[in-house]
């Protein structure tokens, strides 16, 4: 892979794990790196989620991909962004057991793609 590319790689890699649920083992101590059911509670059409404000990103990853699948520039998503993440409420429910296919309701979304952008995508 080029040098060039090692940081965004890397920040790519940062998002995934920033969008696990919200999620802690118990005994474990919190994580100030990683979401927690700690996080304050909203309402978003009638779910809750767990809200994580001010998170920075070095680059705005779901219209990073959307952008390399498409293959258009991606120059302006690799630019630091501050946004916030929303995780639904729950993933305890599905985590400690054998259930996996619906996880993926639980994974940090972005404003955008939780009030009606393309969940895949975050546009």
């Amino acid at each position: 892979m080029p040098q060039q590319y090692g940081a965004l790689l890397a920040t790519v890699f940062e998002y995934d794990m920033l969008t696990l649920p919200a999620y802690m083992t118990q005994g474990r101590p919190e994580s100030t790196r990683y979401a927690s059911e700690r996080l304050p509670q909203v309402e978003v059409n009638g779910e809750n989620f767990y809200v994580w404000h001010d998170v920075r990103l070095g680059s705005d990853v779901p219209a990073l991909v959307l952008a390399l699948r498409r293959g258009e520039p991606f120059d302006h998503a690799v630019e630091e962004v501050v946004r916030s993440l929303y995780y639904k409420v729950g993933a305890n429910h599905f985590l400690p057991s054998t259930n996996h296919e619906e996880i993926v309701d639980f994974m940090g979304r972005l404003e955008r793609q939780l009030l009606g952008g393309n969940a895949e995508t975050g546009v």
